[in-house]
């Protein structure tokens, strides 16, 4: 009985840990109104809690019942069932016929395997580790095993729930799981250092109160911010005292083998005497025998003996096992231990004097009974605390944190019945006091205000008469007022109709818009409307004068404000953009397509911007070349475009590229393209396309907010802009101005290109095109007969005349690349692929003819183009990394190298290059 309960260093951590996790399964098994996923996650902890029981048994006692704490601590293999159902049910019920088989299966596993493991431990002989100043742990690396075997099923169902929306709870899960595991795969004594079971239980209590923090996280029922913060302080708390008590406790440790160090050293001339007359208390044997022999074949003798516990062949026997031996090799008073045949353990010091050589022994329960008085006092301290702090903490949130938000709750009850005379009571004044105080000052304000609208009212009813009288007047200054506002709004919608214009005359693109603004108005019997929606229409030609390209140009844009200020907000887009399309209707620009729309958008926006504020304009322009369908455009914050192509319809952006023209925008100016193709329609609109009341069976007004609402009806209507209104108008009604704008590319399969008319020049242009062919057909039979030479000369004579046409420009740069003009092809291909830039096989043989000409960097910048498309090619990777190799770059040189390898193994340049790099590897390593 007095063996019962002797404590160690490892009974503080497992009292920590108990305590710990008796606060988590607690909280969520005795919570109010929790559900079957509350359950399941309190009894994961709860299990542990009961683990932690079992090892605070293991740890306190040497006694025989100390070997049913297996009982306990082989419960942990439920756990992973109970987090098996956790995991099933919480957030997205999936899996539901699943889960029942799983779980089933899981629970007989771990059944199983707790009733053997229990078993062999209850049946295995015992060995004590005093490292671990506990008794083997035999089923151990079973328990180990079949935990991480559980933890494998559970984190394949996180998985297949798409574990990115559960990954806290599933790294923290593996952690706790893995931290636990390792202790039972180190219980049997394998590391004897104290620092790591620290590390392995306090690492327990982190990873546990994570995994509880992030799962209550996807409870369905409500939780408390107060548990977090009591849960995260304990924890805080828990650690630090244990962490003063381990290296307290060992310290301790260190003072007990110093004193015992002292009493043997003071008694050493008695022993060396024989005189046993004044032994002290504590020594319980002392065994003497020749130094520097055989242990086994040295004869013992036992000197001392106080209650002839030990006896000269007990320590004979005991030399003989191995474990009792490590003591040989230590240096001298260094503490070792010993267990005699009959089950006692002794704490034991052996030190050489004369050629002799001793042990000094003492009991090893004493040792535990001088630890057991210092480990009390910490036990004793963390019960204490942690029951203080369970208490106080919580009340002293309450006061500084849940009565005030519990008084404010109250006070916003009163405020929304309008009953202003119950002010917030501030008891602190921390932030919730400043927000008491802000919410009362605010309920202040509106009682004051409530009062002076009451004494309003009672002025008012006494003056009725007077007032009558005078609301007569003014409701005939308000009807002049009105007939001058729809003078205004009418003269505003004059200003504004020819603003809005299609004067596209591309016989290429087609264009069409409609325009319907919210406010209508009726003025001396003429209807008309007005608003801050605009489309223009209008051409451009651009490039060299030569060889320039005519454009379509399109703009729909949206005037911040309603009625006559959105309306002024479209006459001065309307005017600009007009302004800006006039001075470039009667000339060639040499400018790029995105450097004009670069001029517009700064012109645009000055003008704007100069209205500080008080006016902006959401806008979408777009220019498109009428013969290629290349496309550029910038959208301002406006709705987004839409593109139908073959049946289906699509959106052309996917997020804001861009402020409104007027404000600051933080994101920089971009031109954006797109590629049209033969067929294709392009829709524009303002929002009054998506803010619409829907229209249902219930007398309430639904706002639609599906933006995807637009797409089904331009898919309905073919992209017909008139379908379109009528789809719009039959699923709600509007609530702001629409303006429908439609692009068509080349709808008319029949179409040709436009014939450009060089406004500078008086050329017979029907005798260059006569010319033209001749110089293609004699070309083409030089080339046909082989004469590559004459065949470049014509061809280079026809694409003088003609730099536009595209396939002349891409047969001329391949025939220069063959005949290994390089410098002519490098300029044609160039040039083409300017026009075209998505033909990978000219970006090939551009790269390879830069390559010729040595303009590795250049040619290294074509390849990267084909890899940008096709990342797979795996010429182009052979020829990449050959380019790098030449400029030196050879870690970029093997990576494209690898990469082609991997692609096609069999490649033999691809292997000759290999090799190649692999020989400057080795030369460089061999050099360094």
């Amino acid at each position: 009985m007095k063996n019962w309960f002797l404590f160690s260093h490892y009974s503080v951590l497992a009292f920590v840990n108990l305590i710990f996790f008796a606060f988590l399964s607690g909280y969520l098994l005795l919570k109010k109104n929790k559900g079957i996923v509350s359950y399941y996650l309190g009894s994961f902890f709860l299990i542990h809690f009961l683990m932690l029981f079992g090892f605070l048994i293991l740890f306190s006692s040497i006694a025989s019942w100390n070997f049913y704490h297996s009982i306990f601590t082989n419960m942990i293999l439920f756990s992973g069932v109970c987090f098996n159902g956790f995991v099933y049910l919480h957030s997205e019920k999936i899996f539901s016929k699943e889960s029942k088989y799983v779980s089933l299966g899981m629970f007989a596993f771990a059944f199983c395997v707790y009733l053997h493991s229990v078993f062999v431990e209850l049946s295995a002989e015992k060995d004590y580790i005093f490292s671990l100043h506990a008794y083997c742990f035999s089923s151990g690396t079973e328990v180990g095993i079949a935990l991480l075997i559980l933890w494998a099923v559970n984190m394949t169902i996180l998985f297949r729930k798409q574990i990115v929306n559960y990954k806290n709870i599933s790294l923290s899960y593996t952690a706790f799981t893995l931290t636990c595991s390792f202790y039972f795969f180190t219980s049997q004594g394998t590391f004897e250092s104290s620092e790591l079971y620290l590390a392995i239980f306090l690492g327990t209590l982190v990873f546990g109160f994570l995994l509880f923090s992030f799962s209550i996280n996807h409870l369905s029922e409500q939780t408390t911010f107060k548990v977090r913060i009591v849960g995260l302080s304990l924890l805080v708390l828990l650690c630090s005292i244990c962490f003063i008590a381990i290296q307290s406790l060992k310290q301790a440790d260190d003072e007990y083998n110093k004193e015992r160090i002292a009493e043997i050293k003071y008694f050493t001339p008695d022993m060396i005497e024989e005189e046993f007359t004044d032994v002290p208390e504590s020594i319980e044997y002392i065994v003497q025998k020749p130094a520097f022999k055989n242990p086994s074949s040295t004869r013992y003798n036992l000197l001392y003996s106080k209650k002839s516990l030990v006896s000269s062949k007990d320590i004979r026997d005991g030399e003989k096992n191995e474990k009792s031996t490590r003591w040989q090799g230590k240096p001298a008073y260094e503490r070792n231990y010993r267990t005699t045949a009959r089950g006692d353990h002794f704490i034991h010091y052996t030190f050489i004097v004369q050629s002799d050589w001793y042990e000094v022994g003492y009991e090893y329960p004493k040792y535990r009974t001088y630890l057991t008085q210092k480990v009390l006092f910490y036990l004793y301290c963390i019960l204490g605390i942690s029951v203080l702090l369970l208490i106080i903490f919580p009340l002293f949130l309450d006061f500084a944190v849940g009565k005030p938000l519990h008084f404010l709750d109250q006070g916003i009850e009163q405020a929304s019945l309008e009953n202003f005379d119950s002010p917030v009571p501030i008891l602190i004044n921390d932030e919730i006091g400043y927000v008491s105080n802000s919410f009362n000052a605010f309920v202040d304000f509106v009682k004051k205000f409530k009062k002076q609208k009451e004494n309003y009212i009672v002025q008012l009813e006494s003056n009725i008469s007077e007032i009558s009288h005078e609301l007569k007047d003014r409701m005939e200054e308000v009807q002049k007022l009105k007939v001058q506002q729809d003078g205004d709004y009418f003269l505003t919608s004059l200003l504004a109709k020819p603003l809005s214009i299609n004067s596209n005359k591309s016989d290429l693109v087609s264009t069409d818009f409609i325009v319907k603004q919210k406010k209508e108005f009726v003025f001396r019997n003429r209807k008309g409307d007005v608003g801050g929606d605009i489309c223009i229409t209008g051409n451009l030609k651009l490039g060299a004068t030569k060889s320039y390209k005519e454009y379509t140009v399109v703009m729909n844009g949206d005037a911040m404000g309603k009625s006559i200020q959105g309306a002024g907000g479209a006459l001065v887009a309307g005017v600009a953009m007009n302004s800006i399309l006039a001075r470039a209707s009667q000339k060639i620009l040499n400018m790029t397509p995105d450097k004009w729309l670069e001029e517009v958008y700064i012109e645009l926006n000055t003008i704007f911007h100069s209205f500080s504020g008080s006016m902006a304009l959401s806008a979408i322009v777009l220019i498109v070349e009428d013969n290629t369908g290349e496309a550029w455009y910038f959208n301002a914050e406006h709705p987004f475009s839409v593109l139908y192509r073959a049946g289906e319809t699509t959106f052309i952006e996917s997020s804001i590229q861009l402020r409104k023209i007027g404000f600051e925008s933080e994101i920089p100016f971009k031109v954006q393209r797109l590629k049209l193709s033969q067929g294709d329609i392009v829709i524009i609109g303002s929002d009054g396309r998506d803010d619409l009341y829907l229209h249902s069976n219930e007398n309430q007004k639904t706002i639609n907010e599906d933006e995807t609402l637009f797409l089904q009806h331009v898919k309905k209507a073919k992209g017909d802009l008139k379908e379109i209104e009528k789809n719009i108008l039959k699923s709600g009604s509007l609530t702001d101005d629409l303006s429908l704008m439609r692009l068509g590319f080349q709808e008319n399969a029949e179409a040709k290109p436009q014939v450009k008319q060089n406004p500078i020049g008086n050329h017979n242009e029907a005798t260059n095109f006569k010319n033209l062919n001749e110089l293609l057909l004699k070309g083409k039979k030089l080339y046909m007969g082989g004469d590559i030479t004459k065949a470049i000369s014509l061809f280079m004579e026809a694409y003088s005349m003609d730099e536009k046409n595209q396939k002349l420009g891409k047969l001329l740069g391949l025939l220069c690349f063959k005949g290994k003009n390089y410098e002519i092809a490098v300029r044609i291909l160039n040039q083409y692929l300017i026009q075209d830039p998505d033909t990978i096989d000219l970006w090939y043989y551009l790269s390879i003819a830069h390559k010729r000409l040595g303009n590795f960097l250049q040619s290294i910048e074509a390849a990267k183009k084909i890899y940008e498309i096709q990342p797979d090619n795996v010429y182009n990777l052979i020829n990449l990394s050959d380019l790098y190799r030449r400029i030196g770059k050879f870690s970029e040189a093997r990576f494209y190298s690898n990469k082609a390898i991997e692609i096609d193994p069999e490649n033999k340049n691809a292997r000759k290059l290999y090799k190649l790099l692999n020989k400057v590897n080795a030369g460089s390593t061999a050099s360094g």
